[in-house]
C-alpha cells in the first residue's frame, strides 16, 4: 500500500498559544503569563519578583466572519440536485485547526468543542432574518428546534484528516502522547498534507431541497455575528448558541450553500432491494471431468466421486448453510488427494519437471526418466509413446515458478523428495481445481498481454531515461573535473609576485557566467554581491578579458603597462577596481570656471539672509516658558491702574478694551508659535529654495519681450502676459523643476567592499564537479520513501 492511501484522523487539533488555556474570564479564555522583574532598590539591595497575570485571548465573540479562501471543499457542491440521501453533508477547511482555534473550551477525554457547527435545514425549517444596519453577518431564524444537533455532541462531528500515517505500525492509538510533535513535523514539511472537516449529523431524506449553514456554536459567537452587545447579555463562556431556553434561535451564518437530494437509485436503496433467497448447494460449484487428462498422465478415477471434482468459485453457498449430508459429500471432493501424492499428482509433477530436465540432459533421457508411458489399450498398440522419443514435448506450465523461485515439484534433479510437498506452490500446480483457475488467469493475461507489455515498456522507458541522464552526468563530472583541475585548482596556490591578483582575475573571468547561481555565506547570490560592489559584472565579461590580455594591442600600445609601476599590471585590474583605485565611470564634476546656478545666486543675492525674528522669539519662549504669560500680566496691571486712577469714562474705556483684546490675542499667538515653528529664512535667488508657484505670482506684462541690455527697455504692468511672456514663464518653471529634480535625485551609490580573493576561493570551492554534479542529478529525481 502506498503512503498516499494511508490516513490519520484526529478528533481535534489546536495549534499555537491556545494550547496554553488555563481558565476563562468574561467571554474569553485566558492564559497565564509570567513576567520576571529584577532590579536594585534605593538601599542597594537586589530584588527579583515574578508577576503573573491572566491574559485574555480571542474567542468566538471576536469572530464576525471567515475567509472564504479557507474553504477548500463542500459536499455536496453548491446547487447539486441529485445528492445521495444516505451521505452526510460536510465542509473542509485548509487550516487544520480552524474549527477549534477560537474555542474557549479545554480538551477533556480526547474531546474539544468546536466554535462552529454545520446544520442542514429544509425551506420550511428556517426563515431569513432581516439584517440591521449594524449587523456584521446575514442571519436565519430556525423555526424548529428538533432539527438542530445536540450541542453536547458537536465535538463528535468535526475532525482532522492527515494524508499520511503518523502512527507507525499501530492502526489505532487512544493516547495523544507523542502525536503532537509528529503532526507538527508533518505539517511543517508539507502544509497540504492535512485539513479539517465539519460534518452535519442529520440524515437526509430523498427528493428534498436543503440549505447548509455554517453557524457559531457558542452564544458569544452568535451575539457577535448579530451585532448585539455581549456585555449586556452576559452569557456564560460555555453557553451554546441554541439550548432548551432558546427553541427558535436567530443564528448568524458564516457560509451557506444549497443542494437537493435524489430519489431511489443510490447504493443504499439498491442494496435494500436485495432479498435473501435460499439456493441449492450446487450454486458456485461446477463438476469437471478428471478421468482422462491426456499427455500420458494418470487420470483420477473414483466411483465414489464419479470421476469428477468440484470446481468452486468465489461466490458459493457457505458451508454453515449446507445440510450435513451435503457437507459430507462436499468434503469427499475436497479430500480427493488424502493419499498424497495421488498417482495423478506424481505423473503431473513428472510431466511439469520435463522443462527443467531438458536443461540438464537430452530429451530422450529425460523422457525415459520421467516414466510417463502407460500400457496402450487393446487394439491401439501404435499409440504415440514418449519413451525413446528424441524430440522434446510441450509440457504443462509451472505456475508462479518465479514467485516461489521453484523449478521442480515433488522430486529434485537427483530424484529425492523435496521438502514442503504440500505447500502452496504444490497445491496450485498439482490440484486440478487450482490449475483450472490458474489457466483462466493465464488466458486473461494472454488476452491483455499487449497492453501489459506496453505499460511495462513505459516504466522501463523512464528507467532508461534516468540511466541515460546518470551516464551523461558521469561524463559531465569527468569532463568538469579535467577543466577544474587544469584551470581553477592551481589558482588556489599562488606564490609568485602579483600571482594572487592574476589568479583572481583569471578565475573570476572564467566563472563569470555562473556567478549569479553561486550563493555566499550570507545566503545571497554572488551576482547580487558583485552588483553592489565596485567590481561591476562588466569587468568580468569576455570582452573585458579580451581587451586587457597582456598581448592585446590595446594593452601594449594604449594602456602601456610596460612603463607602469610594478604593482600596476593588466592582471591587477580586478583587485584595483574592487578596491576603488580605478573606475570606468568616475563621478561627474563641473568644469573648472564654469558658472553654476549657485554661483549666480551667491553673487546676485544679499550678503546675509534676513534674520528670522519669529524663530528667535520661539527659542526664548521655549527656554523661558513664563514669557508667554507676560501679555496676561500686562492686562492685569492695565486694569489695576485704570481702576485706581479712575480711567473708566468715555474714550478711555474703549482704549482699555482694545488694549486688553490685543494682549489676549498676543497670548494665544505666542502659544501657536510654540506649537508650530516658523519656516526658516531662505535665499530668494537660490533656485532650490524658491517655493512652488512663485513664477505664477510674478506680475503680468502685456508688452513683455526679451530685449538687448543696451535698449534700456522696461515692460508695462497689466492684467495679462504677452505670448513671449507666457513662454518665458513656462521655460522658467521647467528650469526650476529640472534643478529641483536633479537636487532631489537619489544620493550617490554606496558600494559594498568586496575581496576578490575570498570571492575566488568561494567560487572555486563551490564549482567542484565531484560535489555539484551529483547534487544536480539527485535534485531531479524523487525516490519513493521505501527505497
Amino acid at each position: 500500500m502506498s503512503e498516499l492511501s494511508k490516513y490519520t484522523f484526529l478528533p481535534w487539533l489546536r495549534r499555537g498559544i491556545a494550547n496554553q488555556i488555563s481558565g476563562t474570564a468574561g467571554q474569553r479564555a485566558t492564559i497565564a503569563v509570567s513576567l520576571k522583574v529584577g532590579g536594585t532598590k534605593i538601599d542597594g539591595s537586589e530584588v527579583d519578583r515574578t508577576i503573573t497575570k491572566d491574559v485574555q485571548i480571542y474567542g468566538p465573540g471576536d469572530v464576525v466572519g471567515i475567509d472564504k479562501k479557507n474553504i477548500i471543499r463542500t459536499e455536496p457542491k453548491h446547487y447539486i440536485t441529485n445528492f445521495e440521501p444516505n451521505y452526510l453533508a460536510f465542509i473542509d477547511f485548509y487550516d487544520e485547526d480552524l474549527p477549534w482555534r477560537y474555542s474557549p473550551d479545554q480538551p477533556q477525554n480526547h474531546r474539544l468543542q468546536p466554535w462552529m457547527a454545520l446544520i442542514v435545514l429544509t425551506d420550511e425549517e428556517f426563515n431569513d432574518s432581516p439584517a440591521r444596519p449594524d449587523q456584521p453577518l446575514p442571519a436565519i431564524q430556525v423555526t424548529r428546534s428538533d432539527v438542530l444537533p445536540p450541542a453536547g455532541e458537536l465535538y463528535a462531528w468535526a475532525h482532522v484528516q492527515l494524508n499520511e500515517s503518523i502512527l507507525g505500525t499501530d492502526t489505532h492509538r487512544s493516547t495523544a502522547v507523542g502525536l503532537g510533535a509528529k503532526v507538527e513535523q508533518l505539517l511543517d514539511r508539507d502544509p497540504d498534507m492535512g485539513f479539517s472537516r465539519v460534518l452535519c449529523p442529520r440524515r437526509l431524506a430523498p427528493d428534498t431541497a436543503y440549505h447548509a449553514f455554517l453557524v457559531p456554536t457558542f452564544e458569544s459567537g452568535r451575539l457577535a455575528g448579530l451585532g448585539e452587545s455581549i456585555a449586556q447579555s452576559n452569557p456564560g463562556v460555555m453557553d451554546g448558541a441554541w439550548s432548551n431556553s432558546n427553541q427558535t434561535p436567530i443564528l448568524p451564518v458564516y457560509h451557506r450553500w444549497y443542494f437537493r437530494t435524489g430519489g431511489e437509485g443510490d447504493f443504499e436503496s439498491l442494496v435494500r432491494l436485495l432479498k435473501p433467497r435460499p439456493v441449492p448447494a450446487e450454486v458456485g460449484r461446477r463438476p469437471i471431468d478428471v478421468s482422462d487428462p491426456g499427455a500420458n498422465v494418470t487420470g483420477i478415477s473414483s466411483s465414489e466421486l464419479g470421476d469428477v471434482l468440484l470446481l468452486e468459485g468465489a461466490l458459493r453457498v457457505p458451508d454453515k448453510s449446507l445440510e450435513s449430508n451435503e457437507l459430507i459429500r462436499l468434503n469427499k471432493y475436497r479430500n480427493w488427494d488424502s493419499n498424497y501424492p495421488h498417482p495423478f499428482q506424481s505423473d503431473l509433477a513428472n510431466f511439469i519437471n520435463l522443462t527443467d530436465a531438458y536443461t540438464q540432459k537430452s530429451a530422450e533421457d529425460a523422457h525415459n526418466d520421467a516414466s510417463l508411458d502407460t500400457a496402450p489399450p487393446a487394439g491401439e498398440e501404435n499409440t504415440y509413446s514418449i519413451n525413446g522419443n528424441p524430440d522434446p514435448v510441450i509440457t504443462a506450465p509451472l505456475y508462479a515458478r518465479w514467485h516461489a523461485l521453484t523449478q521442480r515439484l515433488l522430486k529434485d534433479r537427483d530424484g529425492n523428495d523435496v521438502t514442503g510437498q504440500r505447500n502452496w506452490i504444490h497445491q496450485l500446480n498439482l490440484d486440478p481445481r487450482h490449475r483450472t483457475a490458474a489457466g483462466f488467469g493465464t488466458q486473461i493475461v494472454q488476452k491483455g498481454q499487449e497492453d501489459y507489455m506496453e505499460a511495462s515498456w513505459q516504466q522501463v522507458g523512464e528507467i532508461i531515461e534516468a540511466n541515460r541522464r546518470i551516464v551523461l552526468a558521469q561524463m559531465a563530472r569527468e569532463v568538469g573535473r579535467t577543466y577544474y583541475v587544469r584551470y581553477l585548482t592551481p589558482g588556489l596556490e599562488v606564490s609568485f609576485p602579483q600571482g594572487q591578483s592574476l589568479a583572481n582575475q583569471r578565475d573570476l573571468s572564467l566563472t563569470a557566467p555562473v556567478l549569479g547561481r553561486i550563493m555566499t555565506g550570507a545566503g545571497r547570490a554572488l551576482g547580487y554581491e558583485l552588483e553592489s560592489s565596485q567590481l561591476a559584472p562588466a569587468a568580468l565579461s569576455p570582452q573585458m578579458r579580451k581587451i586587457v590580455r597582456p598581448r592585446a594591442p590595446l594593452a601594449k600600445k594604449r594602456l602601456n603597462f610596460e612603463n607602469a609601476p610594478a604593482e600596476v599590471t593588466s592582471g591587477s585590474l580586478i583587485d584595483r577596481i574592487a578596491a576603488g583605485e580605478i573606475t570606468a565611470a568616475p563621478p561627474r564634476e563641473a568644469p573648472a570656471g564654469a558658472p553654476t546656478h549657485q554661483d549666480i545666486a551667491d553673487q546676485a543675492g544679499p550678503e546675509a539672509l534676513p534674520t528670522n525674528w519669529k524663530a528667535t522669539l520661539r527659542e526664548w519662549l521655549i527656554k523661558l516658558p513664563w514669557l508667554k504669560y507676560v501679555p496676561l500680566i500686562a492686562v492685569g496691571l492695565l486694569w489695576l491702574l485704570a481702576l485706581f486712577l479712575g480711567w473708566l469714562i468715555g474714550l478711555t474705556l474703549a482704549t482699555l478694551l482694545t488694549a486688553t483684546a490685543f494682549l489676549i490675542g498676543l497670548f494665544f499667538w505666542l502659544q501657536q508659535l510654540i506649537k508650530n515653528p516658523p519656516p526658516e529664512a531662505t535665499d530668494p535667488l537660490d533656485p532650490l529654495t524658491i517655493p512652488s508657484g512663485t513664477v505664477d505670482r510674478f506680475p503680468k506684462y502685456p508688452d513683455f519681450r526679451i530685449s538687448d541690455p543696451t535698449e534700456n527697455f522696461s515692460p508695462t504692468a497689466g492684467t495679462t502676459d504677452s505670448d513671449e511672456g507666457k513662454a518665458y514663464k513656462a521655460a522658467l518653471k521647467d528650469q526650476l523643476n529640472l534643478i529641483k529634480e536633479n537636487a532631489d535625485s537619489a544620493p550617490p551609490r554606496v558600494y559594498t567592499p568586496i575581496d576578490p580573493g575570498q570571492v575566488r576561493t568561494n567560487v572555486v570551492q563551490q564549482l567542484d564537479p565531484e560535489v555539484r554534479i551529483p547534487e544536480r542529478v539527485a535534485g531531479t529525481y524523487l525516490l519513493p520513501p521505501k527505497l
